[in-house]
């Protein structure tokens, strides 16, 4: 099974580093690229070609529903698969996610092994699917 890459977004520098670092312990995970917010992401994003995207829902420039709602209609972007991560429970945020086509939606703080697993899991399930051009 090829390599999973995956790019985090999330304005805690913390979590960026923890993330990246409990990631990366996966060798078949690697980090592409981190981001503080969404508007620096989608460019490099496109670029870096990630199987994975984990978004924060809080962050203060742009908030993740509202890129999620743009990559999502991004030709370049859109059909990679987004697991939202946050500290949000609000079903609003749950809601939207989902209807704009979040692929999973999980509550900060989180078990890192069940997160690792489940991003891995998403990540090569889309690798096999034969996704519409």
């Amino acid at each position: 099974m090829a390599e999973v890459k995956v790019y985090i977004i999330d304005d805690s520098a913390f979590i960026r580093d923890l993330l990246k670092e409990r990631l990366s312990r996966d060798s078949g995970i690697k980090v592409v690229g981190v981001a503080a917010g969404p508007r620096v992401a989608a460019d490099e994003i496109i670029d870096l070609e990630p199987d994975v995207i984990t978004l924060d829902v809080e962050m203060p420039d742009m908030n993740g529903i509202e890129f999620l709602k743009t990559i999502k209609t991004h030709q370049g972007l859109k059909k990679i698969p987004v697991v939202v991560l946050t500290t949000s429970m609000a079903d609003q945020d749950i809601n939207a996610s989902f209807e704009l086509g979040a692929a999973g939606y999980m509550v900060k703080p989180l078990d890192y092994k069940e997160f690792i697993d489940a991003v891995a899991t998403i990540a090569r399930y889309w690798q096999l699917s034969e996704l519409p051009e």
